[in-house]
């Protein structure tokens, strides 16, 4: 049964908030969570309930290349002879002979990523990661704060000999964080040398496989239930404090994957297996295409191994498709309890296919929307009073807008709540709610037609059914633009998105003059329990104003109070 506040903490909290209910929420204390230096971008993910968050790190500054895989006096000579042109003007000598050296400019950094990035898929090659150069090597790896700083993680892969780093040639993602500090995620395989023919092949074990990582760094794998053929494929996106992680795996084979194999099998004299199925499984929607791909569950003890897999299954009968990958489940969110949420194909009267809202709870797979309601709808998270989050296609006039929906899951109703958000016609997109019932995401406030509309972070509170610019309630002013909130802890702490206008950076991490880019950061959004008289910020003197609303008045503190209560009443429970 989905645990519940009691029937009295749940009446205070109501008619407190009914009585208070036009007052605004908190000041916010803005923290800037610094990117590490060898990264440009730090996209946020999550944050627990000690503060502890996770990013995704984009864009790889120095890139590291190993130039042991380079044959520049023949298989890449073309690239030597235009490395052998250009003058190094800091010192005369060719980019050719620097290159050698191990030493490496701007300029010769770009023509080597350059020409890395368009023989990928010779398979003999340093791969660059999922982001090609046009991204300025926008290789994805996970971020780890505790405090103000970000290091980056490691998952699977290793240091390189040739390089003394990281190999940097798969990617790997971090997608929650729990409050044990346990962190879920997925990555794609690293690549080992192997001969074939008197040639050495970078080879990957797999295409992708999702991940735990306990507080003690020990990594376990998350093994696909149908992982014969190339390891199978496995994403993970979210864990309960119990344990419980969900994300949807390859339950079965499809008669496109049996001839790819055997085709690539057929054919490993010339090229190895797994180089060849790997060509064929870059992409997600290429997975998806070969495996038949459901919304899945593991359950992982205190010591980090599996106990527990269970194939959440799908809202509609794909028996009929055993061979085939035509329809697939997602799930997206798990509480406590293990009731998890996502996605999953359904077939509406007209035979329309369309993927919908599903709540997935012991083995049966519940849609929320009516695919003649909307085209596409999906859940995104479930807090542990079983209020479920999600975001749906509404259909107006002509065109469309994103909005995002709430839904009590015991009780029974029959529709989903929408928000109430800016307008009409503007998109609102939730990513995550707290166990106070607080909703964040990002949203446009207006719907100007033909125009780019610019989001903003925004807090919405289900009790009051009001919903706030983050960046209005900032206690300092700042250059800062919130952008989007992504997650939000059960002491109301946000971690949100902010674009900064800042230098433009070459490929060495070098500022280039005159020029400007915008810069991706991660923050935290603090309330603010008492006045501010100044504002640390890093920011320079004259960013620095009073704050914009009156002092932090009673209510606000007793809300406080009932979140202390509340977080008692979790942690007891657990």
């Amino acid at each position: 049964m989905i645990k519940k506040l009691n029937t009295y903490s749940l009446a205070f909290v109501s008619c407190f908030t009914n009585f208070f209910v036009h007052a605004a929420p908190a000041q916010y204390e803005l923290e800037i969570i610094e990117t590490p230096t060898d990264f440009k971008h730090s996209y946020p993910v999550d944050i627990n309930n000690s503060g502890s968050a996770i990013s995704a790190l984009v864009t790889r500054f120095n890139y590291p290349i190993d130039m042991s895989l380079l044959d520049l006096d023949d298989v890449d000579k073309s690239l030597a002879d235009t490395l052998a042109i250009r003058i190094d003007t800091s010192n005369g000598n060719t980019l050719l002979n620097e290159v050698k050296r191990g030493r490496f400019n701007n300029v010769s950094l770009s023509l080597i990523l350059t020409y890395l990035d368009q023989v990928q898929s010779s398979g003999r090659h340093q791969k660059l990661g999922a982001i090609s150069i046009r991204d300025a090597v926008g290789v994805y790896r996970a971020g780890l704060s505790h405090s103000s700083e970000t290091r980056e993680l490691a998952i699977f892969d290793t240091i390189s000999d040739a390089t003394d780093e990281y190999t940097y040639m798969n990617s790997e993602a971090a997608r929650a964080i729990n409050n044990n500090a346990w962190i879920v995620g997925d990555a794609s395989s690293p690549y080992t040398l192997t001969e074939l023919n008197d040639i050495n092949w970078l080879v990957p074990e797999f295409s992708h496989r999702a991940y735990v990582r306990l507080n003690s760094g020990k990594v376990t794998p998350l093994i696909a239930e149908e992982s014969e053929y190339f390891g199978g494929v496995s994403y993970a996106t979210d864990i309960s404090d119990s344990g419980y992680v969900v994300g949807y795996a390859s339950v079965g084979t499809t008669t496109s994957l049996l001839s790819a194999q055997a085709s690539c099998e057929a054919n490993d004299d010339n090229v190895p297996e797994n180089l060849c199925m790997s060509t064929l499984m870059e992409t997600e929607g290429n997975q998806l295409a070969l495996y038949k791909t459901h919304a899945y569950r593991w359950k992982v003890n205190g010591n980090g191994e599996v106990v527990e897999q269970t194939d959440l299954g799908i809202a509609i009968d794909d028996s009929a498709t055993a061979a085939q990958a035509q329809y697939y489940s997602k799930a997206y969110a798990v509480n406590y309890d293990g009731v998890a949420v996502g996605e999953s194909h359904v077939i509406s009267v007209n035979n329309r296919v369309s993927s919908q809202a599903t709540v997935f709870y012991q083995g049966a797979a519940t849609t929320l929307i009516d695919s003649s309601d909307s085209p596409s709808s999906k859940a995104v998270d479930i807090n542990d009073n079983g209020i479920v989050l999600g975001n749906v296609v509404n259909v107006i006039g002509f065109g469309s807008a994103n909005k995002s929906f709430y839904y009590d899951y015991s009780s029974n109703a029959i529709n989903v709540t929408q928000l109430d958000d800016f307008a009409q016609n503007a998109d609102t997109t939730a990513r995550a709610i707290n166990n106070l019932n607080q909703i964040v995401g990002k949203a446009e406030k207006d719907s100007l037609s033909g125009s780019s509309v610019p989001s903003i972070a925004f807090l919405y509170d289900i009790a009051t059914e009001s919903i706030y610019d983050l960046n209005d309630y900032l206690a300092c002013d700042t250059d800062l633009h919130l952008v989007e909130a992504v997650s939000i802890n059960d002491d109301g702490v946000i971690l949100a998105r902010a674009t900064k206008l800042d230098n433009q950076y070459n490929l060495l991490g070098e500022a280039v003059q005159d020029t400007q880019d915008t810069l991706q950061l991660m923050v935290k959004l603090k309330p603010a329990a008492v006045d501010f008289q100044q504002c640390d910020l890093n920011l320079a003197e004259d960013d620095l104003i009073t704050r914009k609303g009156a002092s932090i008045s009673v209510p606000f503190m007793l809300v406080f109070f009932i979140t202390f209560l509340f977080k008692t009443s979790l942690i007891n429970r657990k």
